[in-house]
């Protein structure tokens, strides 16, 4: 069963703490995360975290959806890092670009390499300040990505942006994986 939970907080540093009890077995557990929630509107360029989704992942119930992610993502993200050989990877990023005084594009480049660093998936995105109004705001960055015919082994996903105007204003993010066999 999968619960995803949102709630708004300002740029700084929290500690989430999540407990659940097992009604039957009164057993339980608890988990604590120290996160911190960065200010989109520093520095020329910002990106959010990336939110994957699997269709083999989708196979996991969840009680509540995320109704921001359903334009995105055609199910609900997932936590899971562990991946089965032949799933379809989904992926949500969202690049926040502060420069509003000139006309200018963004390179986004996601790409996958193993762990020996072979390349085993790549795509180039390119959006233009236009998209903005000459406003701040962020670029939504959506990418399907089939996983047949790569092997079973360790990974790396990771999503780039970097602006033309200044090659120095660059943000990437990376999320390591695990691709097996189905069970």
């Amino acid at each position: 069963m999968k619960l995803n939970s949102r709630f708004d907080l300002e740029p700084g540093r929290y500690q989430v703490r999540v407990a659940s009890i097992e009604s039957g077995s009164s057993r339980s557990g608890s988990v604590l995360y120290d996160l911190e929630v960065p200010d989109f509107s520093e520095g020329p360029i910002q990106m959010s975290g990336i939110a994957m989704a699997s269709i083999h992942a989708a196979r996991t119930p969840a009680v509540k959806s995320d109704e921001q992610f359903q334009d995105v993502l055609p199910t609900q993200p997932t936590t899971l890092r562990d991946f089965e050989l032949g799933d379809e990877l989904f992926l949500f990023v969202e690049i926040y670009d502060n420069e509003v005084d000139r006309e200018h594009t963004v390179d986004i480049t996601t790409t996958i390499r193993a762990d020996d660093g072979r390349v085993v998936f790549n795509l180039n995105d390119v959006r233009s300040s236009r998209e903005l109004e000459g406003k701040r705001g962020g670029y939504g960055h959506a990418l399907q990505i089939p996983l047949q015919g790569v092997e079973p082994g360790l990974y790396i996903l990771r999503t780039e942006a970097r602006s033309r105007i200044d090659r120095n204003a660059f943000i990437a993010r990376e999320v390591p994986f695990r691709l097996h066999p189905a069970p």
